[in-house]
């Protein structure tokens, strides 16, 4: 059997370390684009208490299910038989709700999705009459109260894969954002490019985001300093399985409870700057809410004018790093603009030779000319999805730093034009 944990594209690697520092073993885990796969016994008691651990402990997946089935299959005949053929019994009661979510299909024979879904809910309630000698033209009623399993299918290359959720809503849901300010960052990226830049908290580095918005990128930062599971103070779909133990949620939550350390800092390494004030007072309540106020500075400010050794002074850090989410896109709208306002990250992180002393900064943006704006190549930069925007992560972290030249190969020359031309056709649904 294998738990399932669908991430977004580029952070397979991270949800992967995460699992793995959950105690569990590299050679049982499997990373494929946009999911990474758990092996785990045939045992429903084990199988309870991992996906209750991954849900509350999980920062960068998007939610965690349960594979039940995986066969090759090419012909609606075959997926009938396939589907029928699992002991539904074991997990589904007449009275039960269960419904066939979606799914999708990718270089393979079966590929008409609402014929899928009729043929795996047939197949379903076929075996479950069945097993109870229950008539075929009975009609079974569904009760949300009994249960609600959520069944969601794949093929992948004339691969079928069933699975069912145990999450309910998103694990970015994390229970603290109420209020957002125009097109957020989603909390897993948010934990995800956090994850991308090693930061330590209750050092000497101070964390800055020039364009904090909702805060996210800070509040997902203070949760971790402080020691916060993802998602130790809400529910999920899981719990409420007849064959999953609440109790298991219920003591992955109270272990993760004890890890809390809400002890703020003598002086704030947390820092959140935007031009809009109205940005600051979501920010900051979203704060409260997450229990981590304390942790975390915010002040209404323009990014374009902010000075690194100013920074450093007020907060008595010798080194700044800037983690941020620039606007672009839907939240800025006009290209031309969204350049200049890179050539003005640009001034205020680099001097002629490279980043400023003790600096470090991480963006991510659509804006494909970035580098060029800011006048340096990234010393790292990674292909990431903000919503349905490609975009890309920026990493400049080197004292020194390698000056900007335009693409010379044909190579570079043609994966320059098809990025730009990706973004150009994004540009404005952030």
């Amino acid at each position: 059997m294998y738990i399932v944990l669908p991430t977004l594209l580029g952070v397979e690697a991270l949800v992967s370390a995460e699992i793995q520092r959950l105690g569990f073993s590299r050679t049982n885990i499997e990373v494929r684009d946009g999911q990474v796969f758990l092996k785990v016994a045939d045992d429903w008691a084990a199988v309870s208490r991992s996906v209750a651990e991954l849900n509350v402990n999980i920062a960068c997946g998007e939610r965690v299910e349960v594979e039940i089935l995986r066969a090759e299959v090419t012909t609606f005949d075959q997926l009938f038989e396939t589907v029928t053929n699992y002991p539904w019994e074991n997990i589904i009661v007449p009275g039960s709700a269960f419904t066939v979510a979606g799914g999708y299909s990718r270089k393979s024979k079966l590929f008409g999705i609402p014929a899928c879904q009729s043929i795996i809910k047939k197949a379903v309630i076929s075996r479950v009459l069945r097993a109870n000698n229950l008539p075929k033209e009975t009609i079974l009623k569904e009760d949300l109260q009994i249960q609600d399993l959520r069944l969601q299918f794949s093929f992948m290359e004339d691969e079928f894969s069933l699975r069912f959720d145990t999450t309910g809503d998103g694990l970015h849901k994390r229970g603290y954002r109420i209020k957002a300010n125009m097109a957020p960052l989603k909390e897993t990226l948010a934990a995800s490019l956090l994850a991308l830049t090693h930061f330590k908290p209750f050092g000497d580095e101070l964390l800055w985001d020039p364009f904090c918005g909702s805060g996210t990128i800070l509040i997902e930062a203070a949760r971790q300093a402080a020691g916060m599971a993802p998602g130790m103070r809400r529910n999920f779909s899981g719990e409420r399985l007849r064959f999953f133990a609440k109790a298991d949620f219920d003591r992955a939550r109270a272990d993760a409870e004890s890890k809390v350390d809400l002890t703020p800092p003598d002086t704030p390494f947390f820092y959140g700057t935007d031009i809009d004030p109205q940005a600051i007072r979501i920010a900051r309540a979203n704060a409260e809410r997450a229990g981590v106020a304390d942790f975390i500075k915010f002040a209404a400010a323009d990014a374009q004018t902010q000075s690194i050794s100013d920074l450093q002074e007020k907060f008595e850090l010798p080194y700044v790093t800037a983690v941020t989410n620039p606007p672009y896109g839907e939240r800025l709208l006009d290209a031309a603009a969204a350049h200049r306002l890179s050539e003005a990250i640009g001034r205020v992180f680099f001097t002629g030779t490279g980043l400023r002393p003790h600096t470090k900064l991480y963006l991510i943006t659509a804006d494909e000319n970035t580098e060029q704006a800011i006048g340096f190549f990234a010393d790292k930069q990674r292909k990431l999805y903000n919503g349905m925007i490609p975009c890309r992560y920026y990493q400049f972290f080197r004292k020194t730093s390698r000056p900007y030249a335009p693409p010379t190969s044909r190579a570079g020359r043609k994966y320059s034009d098809q990025f730009n031309k990706i973004n150009k056709n994004n540009r404005g649904n952030k």
